[in-house]
């Protein structure tokens, strides 16, 4: 796709509307043109907020479910993408979290197949990186971090609370399927003692319950 767009990090949030436009080729040109702009600039994380609030957009105008799921996977991939910011990763994962929890309650029941679609691409990605770059502890203890203080936010339960709720119905299967058997022993640790003390303290009425259920229990019987 040709660029007809001039992107830069001042103009972000007027380059948008593209994502919204009734025009599939517009808003494919914008797409190609928002990840050439990841790649080459180093971006504050309000600007990349504002990315993933229009990759939020880009996918409620995907009308198609081959099409979708080419959506979803695309933008779930980004988090491969190689930048010149060595924080990108950690940038990506946060404003994710916070856009799709801040938006969920948008959704209506005719494109919430989609946006569970793109929470699944999206773990498997998260979960196919870490194997790639051997689950490093610094890039694993800030993606739980925000998966509980922003995802599983108690004090925002009713808003965005399905975003939670799937990422734990899917957490443990798609770790399974992502890394097998072969979870370091260390990193099984680290993830289980982050929920197991979310379980303990938080005391939420939404997530905890799920949490014992679909995340200990199943962590124990597939990696204990």
């Amino acid at each position: 796709f040709s660029k007809l767009y001039n992107m830069t990090t001042r103009n972000l949030g007027e380059f948008g509307k593209y994502f919204v436009s009734n025009d599939e080729d517009k808003r494919e040109q914008a797409f190609v043109n928002a990840v050439d702009h990841m790649r080459m600039a180093t971006l504050e994380q309000k600007d990349l907020d504002k990315l993933w609030r229009g990759f939020f957009y880009y996918l409620w105008m995907a009308d198609k479910p081959r099409y979708q799921a080419e959506v979803n996977q695309r933008v779930a991939e980004l988090i491969h993408l190689d930048t010149k910011d060595k924080n990108y990763v950690m940038k990506w994962i946060s404003s994710s979290y916070t856009i799709l929890r801040m938006d969920w309650h948008l959704i209506d029941y005719l494109r919430m197949d989609k946006y569970l679609q793109l929470v699944r691409f999206h773990l498997r990605e998260t979960f196919k990186y870490f194997n790639l770059t051997g689950w490093k502890k610094k890039t694993v203890e800030f993606w739980l971090k925000k998966l509980l203080e922003v995802a599983l936010n108690p004090a925002e339960s009713e808003n965005g609370s399905e975003f939670g709720m799937q990422i734990l119905d899917i957490f443990v299967e798609t770790l399974s399927e992502m890394s097998g058997k072969i979870l370091p022993s260390t990193k099984f640790e680290k993830i289980i003692s982050k929920f197991i003390a979310f379980y303990a303290t938080k005391g939420d009425q939404y997530f905890s319950p799920r949490i014992g259920e679909k995340i200990i229990e199943r962590l124990i019987t597939n990696y204990l």
